[in-house]
């Protein structure tokens, strides 16, 4: 069976490759859409993953730092005021997709169990599987939590707190959340000041 992984894209192209046999598929999409998040939208989602995860006994939270740092602290707030400890997973230069750098995994031996994992989005569930993988191998209680999750990474991640699942459209543009803290919505959606 030949599983294919998400390597890369560009504003018109996928590129995708099977680890079996390294042979390389490629999707041509007619353009990759930005859609703004407002804050509002942050807040109403965090709160949905906080109430999801109210009854989960959370001792510590476990933010996937850049995108899960924002959505970590409000919704500690939400569960009341828990302690956030930090891991940073990098994949993206921009929207360009690349390898994944997981560091300080140090912090893991600071967590109190049972950890909430947050991250901003779910795209194809490489990241959250990575993080989740290394909880698992060091034997941390845990359960994942993202504010968006794309329909494509249902099949690959189960147990997760999710505020929305977002069909993706196989035949129309591929959608790209821009986040207020992201670079991406300063460029193309915040207020320009002189």
């Amino acid at each position: 069976m030949t599983r294919k992984i998400l390597l890369g894209y560009s504003k018109s192209m996928f590129f995708f490759s099977t680890p079996i046999d390294s042979t390389v598929v490629v999707a041509t999409l007619t353009e990759l859409e930005m859609v703004p998040v407002t804050w509002d939208q942050i807040v109403d989602w965090c709160q949905k993953v906080a109430q999801q995860a109210r009854n989960g006994g959370f001792q510590s939270i476990l933010a996937i730092s850049r995108g899960g740092l924002v959505p970590a602290r409000v919704i500690s707030t939400f569960l009341g005021d828990l302690p956030i400890w930090c891991i940073t997973a990098h994949r993206y230069d921009r929207t360009q997709c690349g390898t994944l750098v997981i560091t300080g995994e140090e912090v893991i031996d600071h967590l109190v169990p049972p950890v909430l994992v947050v991250d901003e989005i779910c795209d194809a569930g490489d990241t959250i599987e990575a993080i989740g993988d290394l909880l698992d191998k060091r034997g941390v209680d845990h359960q994942l939590a993202v504010l968006l999750q794309k329909g494509k990474s249902t099949r690959k991640i189960l147990s997760i707190f999710c505020a929305e699942i977002v069909d993706v459209d196989p035949e129309g543009p591929e959608h790209w959340f821009c986040f207020p803290w992201d670079k991406e919505y300063f460029d193309r959606f915040a207020e320009k000041t002189d």
